[in-house]
């Protein structure tokens, strides 16, 4: 699988500015780093076609504008004879607009998606876990369950 050369920069965009005084944490606004990654040219095809597959690229996509239902008047029809769907039908598919197409999306492109959904997905996952384990921290656990026939 031959991939683009082109220097690759997957960017995650997040500025964070530790205030020291009041220990919280402020987005600047406006401005946004860059989080790059650099990667051999010699490992390039390798870590991006490894990436495409481990994550089920398709080389083709269902075509927006195919129509199943499309049809054409059938050229080779023969009106002198009884129409038959089979063997003397007066409109076939219409094969003029492909079912798939070659994916719009470059293996470059997809990469750098699945990067970023990764990073969100473990952002998400992380802030989750720390609010689940704040809320049972939080929690009044303890009940006072008597049997007043004893």
């Amino acid at each position: 699988m031959l991939v683009d050369r082109r220097p690759v920069n997957f960017k995650l965009f997040i500025i964070l500015v530790y205030n020291t005084t009041y220990s919280k944490t402020f987005f600047l606004e406006n401005k946004m780093a860059q989080f790059s990654i650099e990667i051999a040219d010699a490992d390039v095809n390798r870590v991006l076609g490894s990436v495409a597959a481990n994550y089920g690229r398709p080389d083709k996509i269902p075509n927006p504008d195919y129509d199943h239902d499309a049809t054409v008047p059938n050229p080779d029809y023969d009106p002198s004879i009884p129409e038959d769907a089979i063997t003397n039908p007066s409109v076939i598919p219409d094969t003029s607009v492909p079912e798939s197409i070659d994916n719009p999306e470059t293996i470059p492109q997809f990469v750098n998606r699945i990067v970023r959904e990764f990073l969100a997905e473990n952002v998400k996952a992380y802030e989750i876990r720390v609010a689940k384990e704040a809320a049972a921290a939080a929690a009044d656990i303890n009940v006072d369950i008597s049997d007043p026939q004893l």
